[in-house]
C-alpha cells in the first residue's frame, strides 16, 4: 500500500486487508472454500456491463451500502436519517416541474398525488432541496430491470419550492414494492 494514491486509500486498504485475513483465521478457510469465494466474485465481475453493476448489488444484499450511507451521514435529532434503501438507485433522473407526472406510459391503477414538505432541524423550510423518487411497475421491476419498461419510466427528481414543498403524480400499482 506504500504507493496508494492517497494517505486515506492506504489506510482504508490496510484496515481492509488485516480484517480480510481476521475472517480467514476465524472461519477457518478452507483452500476449496477460498477458491468458491473467488468463483463466486469472478462470475460476479462477469456479469458486470456499462448498464449492470453487480457489486453494487452486493454491496446493496450485504447491507454495505446502507452502512457506508449511515456512517457517512450522520443525522441529528429531528432529522431524517439518509439512506440508500431502495433499491436500485439509477443517478440522477430528469427534473420535472411540481405536480408533473413520473410515468412515461400508461399504467393500469389509481391515479396517486405525492406531497410533501422538506424541512431542515428547526422546521425552517428547505428551498431547493432535491427530491428523487422511483417506483416499481407492476410487474414490480424497475425500468433498468425490465427492457420492456422505457428508461426513467416511474423515475424522476423534483425540486422543492421556497416554502419546502414538493407535489408530483404517479399511480397507484397494485403490485408496486
Amino acid at each position: 500500500m506504500g504507493n496508494a494514491k492517497s494517505a486515506r486509500l492506504q489506510e482504508v486498504m490496510e484496515v481492509v486487508i488485516r480484517h480480510l485475513h481476521a475472517i480467514v483465521r476465524e472461519a477457518k478457510l478452507t483452500q476449496g472454500e477460498w477458491w468458491q469465494a473467488i468463483d463466486f466474485l469472478t462470475r460476479t465481475g462477469k456479469m458486470c456491463s456499462e448498464s449492470r453493476q453487480e457489486f453494487v448489488l452486493l454491496s446493496d444484499i450485504l447491507g454495505v451500502s446502507m452502512l457506508v450511507d449511515a456512517v457517512d451521514n450522520v443525522a441529528g435529532p429531528g432529522i431524517s436519517d439518509s439512506t440508500v434503501l431502495g433499491p436500485f438507485y439509477a443517478g440522477h433522473q430528469r427534473e420535472l416541474a411540481q405536480g408533473d407526472s413520473i410515468l412515461l406510459r400508461e399504467e393500469a391503477g389509481e391515479p396517486l398525488v405525492m406531497s410533501g414538505r422538506v424541512t431542515d432541524q428547526e422546521g425552517q423550510p428547505v428551498g431547493d432541496a432535491l427530491i428523487q423518487v422511483w417506483q416499481t411497475a407492476p410487474n414490480q421491476l424497475y425500468d433498468v430491470q425490465d427492457s420492456d419498461q422505457p428508461q426513467g419510466h416511474l423515475r424522476a427528481s423534483f425540486r422543492a419550492d421556497i416554502a419546502g414543498a414538493y407535489r408530483f403524480r404517479t399511480c397507484l400499482l397494485s403490485n408496486s414494492r
